[in-house]
């Protein structure tokens, strides 16, 4: 009788298994699921096998049917990098760049599942963008139809076997577009250039497919993010050509000459001779235009300074001006005085077209003597 019991209750057992582990609301990963470029390591949603892993940053995701329109046969494509690291160090394996991938609406058991770009979509961003609606039958009273849809991202076309045909609702109320007018209005975005340095522009155009028909449909023209060549940066939400900017300015006895070129245009600064002591006429000080030593810190420009102002070191051999007491200097580490004043033409008592040297002032600037 005990043995007839503990059978009853392994089969009842066995019956709610199979019930708990029935129809999934996610279509189970096919062909489609898997990225092409990486399916050697079948990775899956962000994931690899053994000791690795992936990481991702997803730059687009534009969605054909507009988003949750089940009546119109869609898909999603995306763009990606991918980077493949080991799981105990975190060491880089393999880098994927500049990544393309399309997803369908598609049919699972009787429902359809509508793909769509999640909300809230920020290119860079490293969780998938792809999300879906569920669409019952009872969600499409005239049934469910396919169609055929070519990327414009991959050239991906959908409509051969191994793929399968692109699905949707069979809508009643006849044509959703006859022009492009139907369509909704054109929104237009200032480009800009996203955290991982591609150009983006969001602007979005609408153009009617299949005018007239029941399969008729507005599809996006959207401009997408790139990543800008070799040499070049974003700027403004455009790949420029790298900003390198060249300072060959110089002094020819008291006069300094501001002479800053780049290709960028509005950096490009060319300046006629400046007479230094005029440029501080009235207050009484002595100016000399000085070219800064090979060690100087960057803050230090070839340019007008005031005669006996000390010449400051730090422990990295870096020179800078001081106009007080070199402990006084702000600038990172610990400044001493080196001897060496501001001397040039212009200079009383100084040798005419020197850069260094001790000279006679004291630390305003002034004459000792």
């Amino acid at each position: 009788m005990k043995k007839i019991i503990l059978l009853c209750l392994l089969v009842i057992g066995l019956l709610l298994v199979g019930c708990g582990t029935g129809e999934m609301d996610e279509p189970t990963n096919s062909d489609e699921e898997i990225l092409p470029e990486i399916e050697e390591d079948t990775a899956l949603a962000g994931q690899a096998g053994g000791d690795t892993f992936y990481e991702y940053a997803y730059h687009t995701c534009i969605d054909t049917d507009g988003g949750e329109n089940a009546n119109v046969g869609g898909i999603v494509s995306i763009t990606y990098d991918a980077t493949k690291k080991d799981k105990a160090t975190g060491a880089v394996i393999k880098e994927y760049k500049n990544r393309k991938f399309d997803y369908a609406d598609r049919f699972s058991k009787g429902k359809l599942y509508e793909r769509k770009c999640k909300d809230g979509f920020v290119s860079g961003q490293s969780k998938s963008p792809l999300g879906f609606k569920k669409f019952l039958a009872s969600d499409c009273p005239n049934g469910f139809d396919t169609t055929s849809v070519t990327s414009e991202l991959t050239g991906r076309v959908w409509d051969r076997p191994q793929y399968g045909y692109v699905g949707y609702c069979v809508s009643a109320n006849g044509p959703e577009c006859t022009t492009d007018a139907d369509c909704p209005e054109s929104t237009i975005e200032e480009p800009y250039c996203d955290t991982q340095g591609y150009a983006c522009d969001d602007s979005i155009t609408y153009i009617c497919e299949n005018p007239g028909t029941l399969e008729s449909s507005c599809q996006p023209e959207q401009k997408t993010c790139m990543g800008c060549d070799d040499g070049k940066v974003c700027e403004n939400g455009a790949c420029n050509e790298e900003c390198i900017i060249s300072d060959y300015s110089s002094c020819n006895g008291i006069f300094y000459t501001k002479n800053i070129t780049s290709n960028c245009p509005e950096e490009n600064v060319y300046n006629p001779p400046l007479d230094c002591p005029n440029s501080f006429a009235g207050s009484g000080l002595d100016v000399t235009c000085y070219i800064p030593p090979v060690n100087a810190v960057d803050d230090w420009k070839t340019n007008c300074q005031i005669c006996g102002k000390k010449i400051c070191v730090n422990p990295n051999g870096k020179k800078m001006v001081s106009f007080a007491e070199c402990s006084d200097l702000e600038l990172q580490g610990d400044w001493v005085d080196t001897g060496e004043v501001i001397t040039g033409d212009g200079c009383p008592s100084s040798s005419s077209g020197g850069s260094g040297g001790s000279g006679s002032y004291n630390s305003t600037g002034n004459t000792t003597g």
